[in-house]
């Protein structure tokens, strides 16, 4: 199987496009952003020019069913990335959207992290025991591949995350479990509100199209988005007044949807859970609320959630990044 995803640069301000192609055997899709300008609070730069990266991954010699087999050994392979320019790339594992420890060349890590320079394969070896499974149970494996995997510091008034820190993913994989796995301890908790849409919020999911055509974007996908005491989308955690972190789900695809916390790209406690469980079963919002010095926020400089999806194939949601300005 290979992952290609095709990463548009704005090298000045750092706002992006994305588009985003899955595997040779699967149509490739496209996933633009509105307003290319959403992540860019100051004016646009008359120097402003876009870079074209393409980078692909893969595991090398693919099986055609995308399935591995956990036996009681630990599950090997290969795994490459290449790329048109220079950048670096970072792999995280998912395995039912818990995060997969994995080792390269011996050492044991969560994040494998990738220099890629023009058209040279980087292919490396790795191998791990998951972390969970029941004999007779098909777990879903997620390759997150991050664009420059390193902890992003803000300049003035420009939002520099841009493309920094996203994750592209194909479809999931999964592995036939055929040993149980032991417990590991995980806690895993379901403490989160939902709330309704009002009327205004629900119109504004609605586009027309030239034709005259309503088009519902909450029924088409899911989102995952980051609010700063109850501000839409602040990329910004002043500790100094800001006293709450939340993230909402929604959307039209039901199911469980397993939701992992980030703080400079280390998996780190919600709540005093490894992660929290939403069960998604209508179009409203479901909303996990985290207390900024109950969870010692102001550790770290970057924050960002993951969900994953357990019953359906929207595989892993990302939400936008937070500066903690301290």
């Amino acid at each position: 199987m290979k992952t290609k995803v095709i990463v548009l640069l704005l090298l000045i301000t750092t706002t992006c496009i994305l588009t985003i192609g899955c595997s040779d055997r699967i149509n490739q899709v496209e996933s633009k952003l509105e307003n290319p300008f959403d992540e860019y609070n100051g004016k646009e730069s008359d120097q402003t020019r876009y870079e074209h990266i393409t980078v692909e991954s893969s595991v090398v010699d693919a099986p055609e069913s995308m399935m591995f087999e956990y036996n009681g050994q630990p599950i090997i392979f290969q795994y490459q990335m290449e790329s048109d320019g220079l950048c670096e790339m970072g792999l995280m594992l998912f395995i039912n959207g818990i995060q997969q420890p994995f080792s390269v060349y011996g050492e044991e890590k969560n994040v494998h992290k990738v220099n890629l320079t023009p058209n040279k394969k980087e292919i490396f070896f790795l191998f791990f025991t998951p972390v969970v499974g029941e004999n007779g149970e098909e777990v879903k494996l997620i390759f997150a591949n991050i664009f420059n995997p390193e902890v992003i510091t803000f300049k003035g008034n420009i939002n520099t995350f841009g493309n920094n820190q996203n994750i592209f993913q194909a479809l999931p994989w999964s592995i036939k479990i055929n040993k149980s796995i032991p417990s590991n301890g995980i806690k895993i908790g379901n403490e989160y509100s939902v709330e309704s849409f009002s009327e205004e919020e629900r119109e504004s999911f609605v586009r027309v199209d030239e034709s005259g055509n309503r088009i519902d974007k909450l029924k088409l996908c899911m989102s995952f988005k980051r609010k700063v005491d109850n501000l839409e989308d602040l990329s910004i955690l002043n500790l100094h007044n800001d006293k709450t972190v939340q993230f909402e789900l929604y959307g039209n695809f039901p199911g469980r949807y397993r939701v992992s916390l980030f703080g400079d790209l280390e998996h780190i406690p919600i709540n005093g859970y490894d992660y929290i469980d939403v069960k998604v079963s209508g179009e409203k919002k479901y909303v996990i609320n985290i207390p900024v010095n109950e969870n010692q926020l102001d550790k770290y400089e970057n924050i960002f959630a993951t969900a994953v999806s357990l019953d359906n194939i929207q595989g892993l949601l990302r939400s936008n990044s937070i500066y903690v300005d301290k």
